[in-house]
């Protein structure tokens, strides 16, 4: 796909230089772009300009390589790779040395975005036009950034104003292979810095119109697929965010922010697949609102305070039709399936210099979860049928200690460690409970809360001025999601409530050179896996697809993979 730039770069109504990502420094310091109060912890320099390493992205690196969605992004730095869900999901994943998206949190200014039910995030759906870098921890991921970073995390930092007047405008237009219109992207940023406060507008555009098969293609089933444009590819999103913040001194910040975003998606059909009915999905709806409050505050000399408040929502419509003109619903796998999900919570850190060579860090993470779904089906007669609401109901907990010591002037030890717990507080299902065979009624699982436990650390040696080694070992466990403990998959699998958190233990022996303009990086890493999650066939019920266990209900019918 050929593609055609044009950008502006406006600050107070003269040509700017690019912002760069924020390095190390004040938690308040805006004056790279770069939301300091939303970044997580890394353990490298960020990058400054288009250099792309292998903790940071910056926003010039995502806007020269024309990369608008964050699976794009991320697939050019080592060690993280981008990929296709397969199936109707049409879902485009992200994983971060093998660890997928349910082991690799995503974050946003370090607010998790998590879907309780199965947490499938579409990478595909989240625009990086208006985001100033984009974090990635791999193998080892602080305990203090909250729970359940099994196998690294992503955190996604929102831009800030650095000036009075601070405009930036960028589009960009896509053509096809045949130089026909395929879409666009576009953003734009209005913000001021003042003495003591700042506030900012933004707003982000992704339009895919189609994208083209190979010129070569053969349609093996033409009615599902016969070349060119490829059907159903059609996506669109787009994200507004306000933010205002207020800086009483050098030390302290605090920061509201409002986000706002819409997306859609088609489902192409299978090109090749003669004998699996063919599923005829759309998705209208895949919305997120989120409001969050940032803080730090020194106290005294020694300690800081460093806390986050949050309420998100996310709001999805799956719809399926008769046919591929999806017009109509009228036939036994026709429905629509509405998920409405909300969380709150918030975290708390307080960083203590005992001395100048010894650093403590304490933090408490906070999260209340709460899934509602009511699937819609039809009768050959197109009338509907609507199930009573459906909902899921836990709060997770961690509690996190992490101590940095500077052995030498060169050489850094930081251990950390933390306890998470999780409390399932409601568990509905509609349909006939297990063991039965009577009418479908609105029914609970069995409650079961579950704890785990997190241990890492770290060697850090400035070797000179141009070489830096490390060396870490960790220890980290992700829980189920409630998908995976209860989700019978169209009577395929049998729920276990029991089901335990997972982990991965992540060694790692690492190092980067930098002269001039050369940088080189490399590590050399080993993970493996204990109390992996997957699904197995029981002796009783075997679960495969032509096989149904006997007095098993239907489950929500988005629920196969």
């Amino acid at each position: 796909m050929r593609t055609t730039s044009i950008s502006l770069l406006l600050a107070g109504g003269f040509l700017a230089a690019p912002a760069m990502a924020q390095t190390d420094g004040a938690p308040g310091d805006g004056a790279t772009g770069s939301f300091g109060l939303g970044q997580i912890i890394v353990t490298a320099p960020r990058t400054q300009g288009i250099e792309i390493d292998g903790n940071t992205l910056s926003s010039e690196a995502i806007y020269s390589f024309g990369r608008t969605a964050l699976d794009d992004a991320v697939n050019l730095m080592p060690g993280v790779s981008a990929g296709n869900s397969g199936g109707t999901r049409n879902e485009r994943l992200v994983f971060v040395r093998g660890f997928d998206r349910f082991q690799v949190p995503l974050s946003i200014d370090g607010i998790r975005v998590y879907l309780p039910a199965d947490n499938r995030l579409d990478y595909g759906r989240f625009l990086t036009t208006d985001i100033a870098e984009v974090q990635v921890a791999k193998g080892y991921a602080s305990v203090l950034d909250g729970p359940g970073a099994m196998g690294g995390a992503i955190n996604l930092v929102t831009r800030k104003p650095t000036k009075e007047l601070d405009i930036d405008v960028r589009g960009t237009i896509n053509f096809d292979n045949d130089t026909d219109y395929a879409g666009y992207s576009t953003s734009a940023m209005v913000g001021t810095k003042q003495d003591k406060w700042y506030a900012q507008a933004s707003y982000a555009r992704s339009f895919t119109d189609h994208w083209d098969l190979p010129n070569d293609f053969t349609a093996k089933v033409p009615r599902l697929e016969d070349g060119g444009a490829r059907d159903f590819s059609r996506t669109e999103d787009w994200r507004v965010n306000a933010k205002v913040g207020f800086t009483p001194n050098a030390t302290d910040e605090y920061a509201l922010s409002y986000t706002y975003q819409e997306g859609s998606k088609g489902a192409p059909l299978h090109i090749s697949d003669t004998v699996t009915t063919a599923r005829f999905w759309d998705w209208p709806q895949w919305n997120i609102t989120s409001l969050y409050f940032l803080s730090t505050t020194a106290l005294g000399d020694r300690a800081r305070l460093k806390t986050r408040a949050y309420y998100n929502q996310f709001d999805s419509i799956l719809r399926s039709f008769n046919d591929r003109t999806q017009t109509t619903q009228s036939r036994p796998y026709a429905f629509d399936s509405p998920y409405e999900d909300r969380a709150w919570g918030g975290s708390a850190q307080l960083d203590f210099a005992a001395s100048e060579a010894d650093t403590l860090r304490l933090a408490f993470h906070y999260r209340h979860d709460r899934h509602v779904e009511f699937q819609t089906s039809f009768s050959t007669a197109g009338v509907p049928s609507t199930e009573p609401r459906q909902t899921q109901t836990e709060e997770t907990f961690s509690a996190a200690i992490e101590n940095e010591l500077k052995l030498s002037p060169d050489l850094t030890f930081t251990l950390g460690g933390s306890f998470d717990w999780r409390n399932l507080i409601k568990a509905e299902e509609y349909g006939a409970p297990l063991g039965t065979s009577g009418a479908s009624v609105l029914y609970n699982y069995p409650r079961r809360d579950a704890d785990t436990w997190n241990l890492q650390g770290r060697f850090d040696w400035q070797a000179s001025d141009a070489l830096a080694l490390h060396a870490s070992l960790s220890s980290r466990a992700r829980f189920p999601t409630i998908f995976e403990r209860f989700s019978q998959r169209f009577n395929t699998a049998i729920p276990n409530p029991s089901l335990k958190a997972e982990r991965a233990t992540n060694a790692e022996i690492g190092g980067s050179w930098a002269q001039g303009k050369l940088r080189v990086e490399a590590a050399a890493f080993y993970s493996w896996v204990d109390d992996a999650i997957f699904s197995v066939l029981t002796p009783a019920y075997p679960c495969t697809a032509s096989t149904t266990p006997p007095a098993v209900s239907t489950p929500a019918a988005r629920s196969p993979i």
